[in-house]
């Protein structure tokens, strides 16, 4: 069942730019692409001198391991993708790196210094309030339970979000 998400979390052989992971990772650039210039405000309502729009990827396979790090992830292989497509690899952020760091992290999602965060329904789902330049939400698997979607989808749905229309992957 892993191997429908990347053959490599089966421990199968990968074909480069081929896949689900290929496709998100040409989705995200594109609209990363368009919208890298647009100019947002900051909580002062004043333009904010970090430009860029803010895209979540969620995906609850192949996380990333403390007890595992060199076992491949999902998250890893996406990173990897946009970086070769241009993206600044430092701006492309893992919530698993930051469970100690939330609320900085949420704050450097909200004021442009965050291309891309990249985390699972549990750790992403509820309480981040990372709204105000989210351009979209990319789906890399679908959860159980449909309030897990509704959850995901909130996270940039929502009052404060400077952008007037969302793209849903």
């Amino acid at each position: 069942k892993d191997a429908t998400l990347d053959p490599r979390l089966a421990g199968l052989d990968h074909t480069p730019g081929v896949g689900r992971i290929a496709a998100i990772a040409d989705n995200v650039h594109e609209l990363w692409d368009e919208h890298k210039d647009e100019v947002y405000t900051d909580q002062d309502g004043q333009p904010s001198p970090h430009k860029g729009a803010f895209q979540i990827v969620f995906c609850d396979k192949g996380v990333p391991s403390k007890s595992d790090p060199l076992k491949f992830t999902i998250y890893e292989a996406l990173r990897q993708e946009l970086v070769a497509k241009g993206m600044d690899k430092d701006r492309i952020r893992f919530i698993h790196d930051r469970d100690d760091r939330r609320v900085q992290l949420f704050a450097e999602c909200n004021n442009g210094k965050v291309d891309v965060l990249i985390g699972n329904t549990d750790k992403l789902g509820t309480g981040a309030n990372i709204q105000s330049r989210c351009i979209a939400i990319h789906h890399a698997d679908v959860p159980w339970k449909p309030a897990d979607l509704e959850q995901r989808d909130g996270r940039c749905h929502r009052q404060g979000n400077q952008n007037d229309f969302l793209h849903k992957f």
